[in-house]
Order: structure tokens, then C-alpha cells, then sequence
């Protein structure tokens, strides 16, 4: 996906079985977004202490961007992983 670029993101409904038999079910999910510059600094926070450090190795790679979610009006990290997407 490209930085500035509006996209729409769906993932598929889909069920399994916990451990203890019962059905857990996920509705299809879907959310449009534009795509944001990472930046290169995250506030992190372990309930405690919150803590301005570098973009970690993770949020680096091509999984995962900065978007700006136009139904919720937030900013926000997106997983891309399961998810069939399409430019608007």
C-alpha cells in the first residue's frame, strides 16, 4: 500500500471452537482508511511507565501501517495480514 493512497479492507467472517467446545464466532470486518508516513518515534507504555522510543523492528516491516481510520476518525496501527484490500 502506498503512503496517502485510500483504501478498503475486508476480512472474512469466520468461526472456530475454544478448548472448551463452544463456538467462537467473528463477524466480517471492514474499515477504510488512508494510509499515514510511519513515524519514527512510538510512545510506549507497560501500564506504568510511558516511555518515547524508536518505531520497534515489528511496526517496521510490511505488515503493518499507520493509518487514519475515516469511520472511527482515529489514528491508528493496521495488521494488513488476513485482509483482501482494494484502493478506493
Amino acid at each position: 500500500m502506498k503512503i496517502g493512497s485510500k483504501y478498503r479492507a475486508i476480512k472474512a467472517a469466520h468461526s472456530f471452537y475454544d478448548l472448551e467446545g463452544k463456538k467462537v464466532v467473528f463477524e466480517e470486518e471492514r474499515i477504510e482508511f488512508k494510509v499515514l508516513q510511519k513515524p519514527e518515534k512510538v510512545i510506549v507504555c507497560d501500564g506504568d511507565v510511558e516511555a518515547i522510543e524508536p518505531l520497534p523492528e515489528h511496526l517496521r516491516g510490511n505488515l503493518w501501517y499507520c493509518v487514519f481510520n475515516f469511520k472511527a476518525g482515529l489514528t491508528h496501527w493496521f495488521n494488513s495480514e488476513n485482509y483482501q484490500i482494494t484502493e478506493l
